[in-house]
């Protein structure tokens, strides 16, 4: 694709000695001082290139796309060209930065491109989003812009939530976490500098003392040992999001997890069959449609079972036949797949297992939660015991020191 365009802000004095400003969305610096010349600029003070950087990087939250979406779906229901009703909703951005990037989808459109070409060089939206856009085109701008803004909107239902739950289960992890270390260090030394000064009974105190070391010990352990599991979660985190074959590996691993594999192969393939149904009314073939969704998946198992769903077709297997091979579905959805007629019998099947397993999706997230706060009420009530065992010693000791101390003054 040729070079875009870009704006750049002239600064110039008009014909009546005014100095002002003008922003130009045009190819080159030229252009833009031409242009302001054009408009009644008499003397040119300087032409800035308005584009991010480092510093003043532009954020586009999910609501704002979401309402830029809904805005063009609102000018492209009421009958206006895609072209035009784009070009209004960048006109109406006023931050000139954000309007510099939206800008490059409108001259996307002026050259030819699609609505998704255009949207994807904005670079805002992420490649199922781009990839159900294209898939809608073919049925109009209206229908691909609608069918995006539900998974969006799906989208955004399911991360309000997990924020939440995850944001409940971060303070329960810590106050968790915290315990072991308060008992380290604070309440032991406490406990133990105590004992050491109980200089009239320092054979009691020697005893109590080695009790204490022992709860110490243990305290110590299971401290080390949930840091340790935080700090290899956190790596292995960051490494599975920047390392491919360790990205791979895992996905493959969790796949084999009887609860997390089932969650994130239904909450993967709820989005994607979602994606299939728009490709599919659109007149989009099964083996074209399948071919893309390989483009946007990035959760290797489910990649290499799409994979084999496509080379079952492209080695002359029916779908029927290819679904059933593939791994991808369960033996009710075969059955429902080899009883299509259409290419749109097949779409509305996969709207039904979409939503199907978009339902089983939220279920088993929710008793996925459910199970994480049962092990976090675990790891509290081992750090409890803990506790218990250390607290024991200190009355159990000081007690008996003092009995200790009331015998020998009788």
């Amino acid at each position: 694709m040729a070079t875009l365009s870009a704006y750049y802000d002239v600064f110039f004095q008009s014909a009546s000695g005014k100095d002002s400003h003008k922003e130009y969305y045009v190819f080159s610096e030229q252009e833009a001082r031409f242009a302001a010349i054009k408009d009644g600029a008499k003397y040119i003070h300087s032409i800035k290139l308005v584009k991010e950087t480092a510093w003043n990087t532009q954020y586009f939250s999910r609501d704002y796309k979401y309402s830029l979406l809904t805005a063009l779906k609102f000018q492209v229901e009421g009958g206006v060209p895609i072209g035009y009703a784009l070009k209004a909703v960048v006109d109406g951005e006023p931050n000139p930065l954000k309007r510099a990037r939206l800008e490059k989808s409108v001259e996307v459109l002026q050259r030819g491109g699609g609505l998704a070409g255009a949207m994807a060089q904005t670079g805002l939206f992420d490649d199922t989003t781009v990839a159900i856009l294209r898939g809608g085109e073919v049925s109009g701008a209206a229908v691909a812009i609608t069918t995006a803004l539900a998974y969006m909107e799906g989208r955004k239902t399911y991360w309000k939530k997990f924020v939440g739950v995850m944001a409940v289960l971060s303070m329960e992890i810590s106050s968790a976490v915290s315990m072991p270390y308060a008992l380290d260090e604070y309440a032991i030394p406490f406990i133990k500098n105590y004992f050491m000064h109980a200089q009239k009974n320092q054979e009691a105190a020697d005893l109590i003392l080695s009790k204490l070391a022992f709860w110490e010990g243990v305290n110590l352990a299971f401290m080390y040992l949930s840091y340790g599991l935080v700090l290899f979660a956190t790596i292995y985190t960051i490494v599975y999001f920047f390392n491919k074959e360790v990205k791979a590996r895992t996905d493959e691993m969790m796949a084999e997890m009887p609860l997390v594999g089932n969650l994130i192969s239904n909450s993967v393939t709820a989005s994607l069959f979602q994606i299939g149904a728009s490709m599919l009314r659109s007149g989009i073939s099964v083996p074209t449609m399948v071919d893309h969704l390989i483009k946007v998946t990035k959760n290797h198992d489910i990649l290499n079972k799409l994979r084999s769903f496509s080379g079952a077709m492209t080695k002359g297997m029916s779908v029927s036949h290819a679904a059933e091979n593939s791994g991808l579905f369960t033996p009710v959805e075969r059955l429902v797949i080899s009883s299509h007629q259409d290419t749109k019998d097949l779409a509305n099947i996969f709207d039904v297992i979409s939503k199907s397993r978009e339902e089983k999706a939220a279920s088993q997230s929710k008793f996925m939660m459910q199970l994480s706060v049962y092990i976090v009420i675990l790891y509290l009530a081992i750090s409890v015991l803990i506790g218990v065992g250390v607290f024991s010693v200190f009355t159990g000791g000081a007690d008996t020191i003092m009995n200790m101390m009331t015998n020998s003054t009788l």
